[in-house]
């Protein structure tokens, strides 16, 4: 059983989608605030997160059908279902600005409510941010020392 199917239910190829119970679902997200995830983020070390999804007590023909099903909900997630403020910054690259509320997201404890809190200013998360606007201050310095006036 796998997400309260049996892993028959599985089948081989594309076209089908798992649907996740509220408490995978909420690992993946966790797992997407720890890491402060971005459209373009190149996802390294999935290995504690499918650990946590329970991913390693599959057959290994369903570990492979089922593992590229979890990166593609957090690349949706990341890419459409928040309102993270995302910029591109040229060539594919991504930089996402998480809101402050986040951050509790990324703890053990969180009750998997998602939704931005309504007395949030949604302030940049400080760290995060001010390495992202350091960054993107660089690039554009950069860029700008390359391009003919």
């Amino acid at each position: 059983m796998f997400e309260g199917k049996p892993v028959l239910a599985y089948p081989e190829g594309t076209g089908w989608q798992v649907f996740w119970s509220f408490q995978s679902a909420k690992e993946i997200h966790r797992f997407a605030a720890a890491k402060k995830l971005s459209k373009s983020a190149k996802i390294a070390d999935l290995k504690p997160l499918f650990e946590t999804l329970g991913l390693q007590h599959l057959p290994a023909n369903l570990r492979s059908r089922i593992e590229p099903k979890v990166v593609s909900h957090l690349k949706r997630f990341v890419s459409n279902s928040m309102d993270l403020e995302q910029r591109c910054l040229g060539g594919g690259h991504w930089v996402a600005y998480w809101p402050a509320y986040t951050k509790k997201w990324a703890s053990p404890s969180w009750n998997g409510d998602w939704s931005a809190p309504w007395d949030d200013e949604s302030e940049e998360e400080e760290v995060i941010g001010t390495k992202i606007k350091v960054y993107c201050s660089l690039y554009l310095f950069f860029a700008n020392l390359l391009m003919p006036a």
